[in-house]
């Protein structure tokens, strides 16, 4: 599993002052095997504890999983949904069941969150998980769950890169 950071600098000519890191974009690659004690706590992976910052803010993911975002790429994810009608129904069943689920978190000093049981309920979670990368966000999904969703998506794999990049 890797997780990189990509760093740059920009150096101003003119006045002779550098300037250093300006941004860090983080992006999350790699699975792992974790389990949800019997109080509904995960310890998340040490790779992934730095990106994620804290607070952090864990919501209903799509297929049924659990989705976490640091609480910039959140901020950024739901700045989308500003638009949406809320004369449309569908929007705003979208934006309650988006919002009521989710809960802020903050990881204790061994990098464990609490999850709620709701989120713990909907996403099926209990003992065995696997917390896997998603570029801007982590989802944590019933262990059994995702390696049998993964060996589906991998069967497709040729034909879904064909429809995404089209």
């Amino acid at each position: 599993m890797t997780l990189f950071d990509f760093r740059f600098t920009v150096y101003v000519v003119e006045s002779g002052a550098s300037w250093s890191i300006l941004g860090v974009f983080s992006m999350f690659l790699g699975s792992f095997d974790h389990k949800i004690d019997e109080k509904g706590r995960l310890i998340l992976p040490s790779r992934f504890r730095r990106a994620l910052g804290s607070p952090l803010i864990c919501t209903v993911g799509m297929e049924q999983c659990m989705a976490i975002y640091p609480m910039e790429n959140w901020e950024a994810f739901v700045s989308r949904f500003d638009a949406l009608p809320f004369s449309k129904e569908r929007a705003r069943n979208f934006k309650r069941v988006l919002f009521s689920m989710a809960d802020e978190v903050v990881p204790d000093k061994t990098g464990r969150i609490m999850i709620s049981p709701g989120l713990r309920n909907y996403a099926c979670l209990d003992g065995d998980v696997s917390v896997i990368g998603v570029e801007d966000h982590i989802e944590i999904w019933d262990s059994q769950r995702w390696v049998e969703r993964r060996s589906a998506l991998l069967d497709g794999l040729g034909s879904m890169i064909e429809e995404v990049m089209e």
